[in-house]
């Protein structure tokens, strides 16, 4: 899924604020996460954080559609939905709280006490949007229920969960234990060798691993 990187910068000027994402009944005047917290839990519907940046074209793109598209629309009411600019106060804090980084936008879905249950970055367009969406409303465990129910009962498909949720929030050591657990519980039925291999590229990238844990990583794929 594209997404856009914003790289520190000396200054960014503000450009035009987004246009604000639709308007739905269940986020109708939410500002913060307190007031979303609040809504979410009257309403029993969870919440979409929405982090965007005001120099990013994807975050535009998303704005821009959810004005006019039908589908955007029809899902946003189906949650407390709180865009948050990541220079913004709440939205930088919240930012740093839920491990954005520096692609966007990231939506991440909670419950109403902002536990999260799932997450995903970058907009290319509705249709993948709402494909990730529905995805992520067709399972609302949260994700400290998952890696608990994990531990205590490992299953691939909450073993993959959690290898590609711990990618997302750069958390790369998290990342490669889900991945070897995923392939221990496969076997030889699949080979994960590779996406083993990238996560601890990443790793390395971002000083967690020696560089030799990349060569041992390299040599499992060539094997």
């Amino acid at each position: 899924m594209a997404m856009a990187k914003i790289f520190p910068r000396f200054a960014i000027p503000a450009a035009i604020l987004s246009i604000a994402l639709g308007t739905n009944t269940h986020a109708s005047g939410i500002e913060t996460l307190a007031q979303a917290k609040q809504l979410s839990a009257q309403t029993g519907t969870p919440i979409l954080l929405q982090f965007y940046h005001d120099d990013c074209e994807y975050c535009d793109q998303a704005a821009r559609d959810a004005e006019t598209d039908a589908s955007l629309k029809l899902a946003f009411e189906r949650v407390v939905h709180l865009r948050l600019g990541v220079l913004q106060s709440e939205g930088a804090a919240l930012a740093t709280t839920y491990r954005v980084g520096d692609y966007y936008p990231v939506f991440v879905l909670t419950d109403s006490a902002g536990h999260t249950m799932s997450r995903w970055t970058g907009y290319t367009g509705v249709d993948r949007f709402i494909k990730s969406f529905n995805q992520a409303m067709s399972d609302m465990m949260t994700v400290d229920a998952r890696v608990a129910r994990c531990k205590a009962s490992p299953t691939p498909k909450d073993a993959l969960f959690l290898a590609d949720f711990s990618t997302d929030t750069r958390e790369y050591l998290l990342a490669r234990e889900y991945l070897r657990l995923l392939q221990r519980l496969y076997g030889t039925a699949l080979d994960f060798s590779y996406r083993v291999f990238t996560v601890t590229a990443e790793a390395v990238w971002t000083d967690l691993l020696p560089f030799d844990s990349l060569t041992a990583a390299a040599d499992q794929v060539r094997a």
